[in-house]
């Protein structure tokens, strides 16, 4: 046999095996997903509960928040823009604060900042929102009365 067709075989194999392996570790993180997840996208940064809101920054991008019976907040995964402290959370008594930074990396970024939301919120019930410099959402909210500060 020549040594170009031993090459091709070998590449063949090599090209075949890597289809099969990919597919399996793709198939092994689709069945560790929660489907009933709405935002199975999103990873999880803290998840403790509150009823204050306090933000600040965020100012090209979009924070939403929508009454769930778990609170937590919540980073799209596929934000390239993302690292650890970019996003900081962190609940002091019944209160969530949130540094979100205004900075961006390239003009790529925020566009798609401006087009997305990166951060979602939840929470069963919010009695107050305090923010500066924020894109704030609000959604499915069922309760009668709550205070609004940005």
């Amino acid at each position: 046999m020549k040594l170009t067709t031993k090459i091709l075989i070998t590449m063949l194999l090599l090209m075949t095996s890597g289809l099969f392996a990919s597919n399996m570790l793709l198939k092994k993180v689709y069945e560790e997903t929660d489907k009933n997840d709405t935002y199975w996208t999103y990873g999880k940064i803290l998840e403790q509960p509150f009823k204050h809101l306090k933000i600040e920054g965020g100012n090209v991008s979009n924070i939403a928040f929508e009454q769930s019976s778990i609170a937590s907040v919540k980073v799209f995964k596929n934000w390239h823009g993302f690292d650890q402290h970019s996003v900081k959370a962190h609940v002091v008594n019944d209160t969530l604060y949130i540094s979100f930074p205004n900075t961006y990396h390239d003009l790529y970024e925020k566009d798609w900042l401006k087009w997305n939301v990166p951060v979602r919120i939840f929470s069963p019930e919010l009695l107050s929102i305090t923010g500066s410099h924020t894109n704030f959402e609000m959604y499915k909210m069922k309760q009668k009365n709550f205070s609004v500060n940005i």
